[in-house]
């Protein structure tokens, strides 16, 4: 498994294009059921994603076929951008105006390629590149019922809030501070 990121800039559009594919493929599947993705407009938001602030993206390809097994990505968000992306005020007792977040918006592994530790990888990798430029808290959001998701995210050390997201009841988020 070969693991590439956004950062090193060795990122191929062929990468943006199989991600993007893989994306729609990842959200069809319970528990998200999403199937309204379509790739080139999943590519056209990836690409502006990429530009946020500190973004940063970690992908998994099959060193054998070239294939894109896992990617995930995330960049820096103010309270006041936490706030939008919850579609409201429920996270603003664990936020505070003052500090820097990193929010890690994307995890996805292709369902062949899972349970062979890509998400850890790719997800550590995040976190570390989230140290490195003196972050102090990770964010996420996930779905109550992404089991593998939310056992993952304990296992690095994340703690699930007592907060669901204003308009998508269904998603938790999970807060890392011990950066």
């Amino acid at each position: 498994m070969n693991f590439i990121d956004l950062i090193s800039g060795q990122l191929e559009k062929i990468v943006i294009e199989k991600t993007a594919e893989l994306y729609c493929q990842v959200w069809k599947e319970p528990p998200w059921n999403e199937d309204f993705w379509i790739a080139s407009e999943v590519q056209k938001d990836m690409e502006r994603e990429f530009t946020k602030k500190n973004a940063n993206a970690v992908f998994a390809l099959d060193e054998r076929s070239g294939a894109v097994c896992g990617f995930s990505w995330g960049y820096e968000v103010s309270k006041k951008e936490m706030q939008a992306i919850s579609n409201g005020h429920i996270l603003d007792d664990f936020l505070d105006d003052r500090e820097r977040y990193f929010y890690i918006d994307e995890l996805g592994v292709d369902s062949r390629y899972r349970t062979k530790g890509i998400g850890r990888k790719i997800s550590e990798w995040l976190i570390e590149s989230a140290r490195r430029n003196d972050f102090v808290k990770i964010l996420l959001r996930t779905n109550e019922k992404a089991l593998p998701a939310r056992f993952l995210y304990a296992k690095l050390g994340f703690k699930e809030l007592l907060a669901r997201d204003a308009k998508f009841s269904e998603r938790t988020y999970w807060i890392l501070d011990s950066l």
